[in-house]
């Protein structure tokens, strides 16, 4: 928020100008050019000021997002892998080898899974993914990453793509609440122009048809908004499944492990 102190120059100064201009009417025609400079320059000021200020405010809003959103992931990160410690406990307190092991490995494999992750090359697309599962806990989030998968572009179009695919999964989680079951599995791989592809699968059970065609719709006004040359978006709508896949050029680059 601005405060007082922000305006009251280029308020004063506009005051003054008036002031001017009005002299100018009264006294001397030929400093009206003068005085409507002053006003000018003033309003200018004033105009500035106030951009500026709405868009430091934007910027503080976005980062308070984003922290609580870095918050909330690993609050949920730590309560899943306190169940699995506790659930590895009751097995050896049980000498239940059998579901010991099986255990181990189905935490290996999404320790696995949430490294490949980690290292696609985009922070912001990792901490949407890993973030609205908890945001939406009705909603079965899962991803499967290529261990050739990278993104390696730039960040006007990491932040155009993040933002769609947060709005994919946040139309789907709000628009599939009354259905049965509803889960969304991406896919994550590199075609064979080195493109790197992110296919995304919107399944459901028993929701209404006119719900599911008013989700896509709000996801392609999205996705016009976002459009720019460098990002393709392609949408099927099916009985009961959708997929939205979206592609991005490669400027070079590997993936590194974590």
């Amino acid at each position: 928020m601005m405060g007082k102190a922000d305006i009251v120059l280029p308020v004063m100064a506009v005051a003054s100008a008036a002031s001017v201009l009005g002299f100018a009417l009264v006294a001397d025609m030929g400093a009206l050019g003068a005085a409507i400079a002053v006003i000018l320059l003033a309003m200018f000021a004033l105009g500035r000021k106030l951009w500026t200020s709405r868009k430091a405010n934007a910027f503080r809003a976005l980062q308070r997002e984003r922290d609580s959103r870095c918050v909330k992931a690993m609050s949920q990160h730590r309560h899943d892998w306190m169940n699995e410690i506790q659930l590895l406990t009751s097995y050896v307190k049980l000498n239940k080898l059998d579901k010991l092991n099986e255990t181990v490995e189905t935490i290996r494999e999404k320790a696995m899974r949430e490294s490949r992750l980690f290292r696609i090359g985009t922070p912001g697309l990792v901490l949407v993914l890993y973030s609205l599962q908890g945001m939406h806990p009705h909603l079965k989030l899962t991803w499967h990453v290529a261990p050739d998968f990278f993104l390696d572009i730039s960040d006007e179009l990491e932040e155009r793509m993040t933002l769609l695919v947060q709005h994919v999964i946040r139309s789907f989680a709000e628009g599939a609440e009354g259905a049965a079951e509803h889960s969304v599995n991406i896919e994550m791989s590199m075609n064979d122009g080195r493109d790197a592809v992110l296919d995304m699968t919107l399944s459901w059970e028993g929701l209404a048809r006119d719900h599911t065609v008013e989700m896509m719709e709000r996801i392609r006004r999205q996705e016009k908004r976002q459009r720019c040359p460098d990002l393709t978006c392609e949408t099927e709508l099916a009985e009961n499944f959708a997929r939205v896949t979206l592609r991005v050029p490669q400027r070079g680059g590997a993936a590194q492990e974590v």
